[in-house]
């Protein structure tokens, strides 16, 4: 038998081994999920934009060899007339290093940019943990409560079973009719029907767990909320959102990234100041073999733009309009996260109070059901009448577990939505992954090819 056929029947058998829990699943998924493994390498890979503007404070240096075969024939002018036949291999190299003094602060502005950009891909990269986060606890709760879902299907078919076997009994004995037996088997049929669709839903969720959390569920055990990551009024959950959600606070350095591209395009229209210096061998130069001299160049070269047809003015215009798209956007995603943090804190709310009350519908529902089961044994009630009983209290219980994932869900969303769902604030037992450790190790890295 597969792990997996082993895991999946102990969760519906409710067997103690393979036990799982909610920390334990959302660490898998903080660990292992690919999402959040490809979000963090782009971040690594926008930590380099850092070194790459810096090269700009940063001399270019290079070598340069060439060689070749020079072959020339002429005639010397005079009465002779004679012809001349020479070749040689010149050839030399020299080494150049350049350094560029001005360039209209377009390095400091990249520079500056390249920051925001990182601290912008940070946000990202949290927001991308928020959501894989918010999608476990999702698929976790999704399967435990199909599991307990297919479970209460599974105990009313066999409830289902034995009252048919006891409607047979009776109808032999004359205590009912054949319409009592065809309800009850009629009941029966539509519970299997039932059941059946209980595993089919609770596979669909396996399936969502594996590939969020990727491992194969165990034996789930009940969720428990983080009530002090909760914010107790509306008004703390918008002020939490503002100052910590990662899509604000992204859009944000977004808006700094747009400020720093119109600088950087306006530093086109100054003038750029370069030095350099040039120095190598030269040998069997002008046909002369054995030939060998050196020459050293030193040199400084002022440009001044005048005119480029235009198309710098355009570039300036352009980044100035996507400045006020990235301004207009931190404003859709500061509405868009209140948006969420009002509907998840309702969510929340009417939660609790739901939950409240399936829990008296099914404990209300379980009386009536004991009440008429001993009626219909008195011959006061139909079997009509225990089957809608006992499909009323299948329904309250199927509630009541639904409910309970509703709030587990709510609660967890509510806190996503002020952006602190996060494996530092859950507690989580795994190494944390922290950003800064690569931006340490590259951003003064002048050689390498390795991370």
């Amino acid at each position: 038998m597969s792990s997996f056929a082993i895991c999946l029947s102990a969760m519906l058998h409710g067997a103690p081994v393979c036990a799982d829990s909610l920390s334990d699943a959302l660490a898998r998924a903080y660990v292992s999920n690919p999402q959040l493994r490809a979000q963090r390498a782009d971040t690594r890979a926008t930590d380099e934009t850092l070194p790459q503007a810096l090269a700009g404070y940063r001399p270019n240096a290079l070598v340069a060899v060439d060689g070749g075969l020079l072959r020339e024939n002429y005639a010397v002018p005079g009465p002779r007339g004679q012809k001349v036949n020479l070749s040689s291999h010149p050839g030399g190299g020299y080494v150049q290093l350049s350094q560029n003094v001005f360039n209209g602060f377009r390095t400091q502005n990249q520079v500056q940019l390249a920051q925001s950009q990182i601290l912008s891909s940070r946000e990202s990269l949290r927001y991308t943990e928020l959501s894989v986060l918010a999608n476990a606890v999702a698929a976790y709760m999704n399967t435990l409560r199909d599991t307990a879902i297919y479970r209460l299907r599974s105990n009313n078919v066999r409830v289902l079973e034995q009252q048919v076997e006891d409607t047979k009994t009776r109808l032999r004995c004359g205590e009912v009719t054949l319409t009592d037996l065809a309800q009850a088997e009629a009941a029966l049929s539509q519970g299997r029907v039932d059941q059946t669709g209980a595993l089919t839903n609770l596979k669909s969720s396996i399936a969502s767990y594996v590939q969020v959390i990727g491992d194969e569920p165990k034996s789930l055990t009940p969720a428990k909320t983080p009530a002090d990551l909760l914010p107790k009024t509306l008004d703390l959950a918008y002020q939490l959102a503002d100052e910590d959600h990662p899509l604000v606070l992204s859009a944000r350095h977004n808006v700094d990234v747009a400020h720093q591209a119109v600088k950087v395009s306006e530093g086109q229209l100054l003038p750029s100041v370069d030095v350099s210096a040039r120095s190598g061998p030269r040998y069997n130069y002008a046909s002369v073999e054995k030939q060998k001299y050196y020459d050293t160049t030193i040199s400084a070269q002022i440009s001044i733009p005048l005119y480029d047809s235009g198309t710098t003015y355009s570039e300036i215009r352009q980044a100035k309009e996507k400045l006020g798209q990235a301004e207009a956007v931190s404003d859709q995603y500061r509405y868009q996260v209140h948006a969420s943090v009002a509907t998840s804190f309702a969510a929340w709310e009417n939660s609790q109070k739901i939950i409240v009350d399936a829990g008296r519908e099914v404990q209300q529902s379980e009386r009536a059901l004991a009440g008429i089961r001993e009626e219909a044994r008195l011959g006061q009630r139909t079997t009509f009448d225990v089957l809608y009983a006992e499909q009323s209290l299948l329904n309250a219980r199927i509630t009541y577990v639904s409910a309970q994932h509703d709030r587990t869900i709510a609660a967890f969303s509510l806190i996503a939505s002020t952006g602190r769902l996060s494996a530092e604030t859950l507690g989580l037992n795994v190494p944390l992954y922290n950003a800064a450790d690569h931006y340490d190790r590259v951003k003064d890295k002048w050689f390498g090819t390795n991370p």
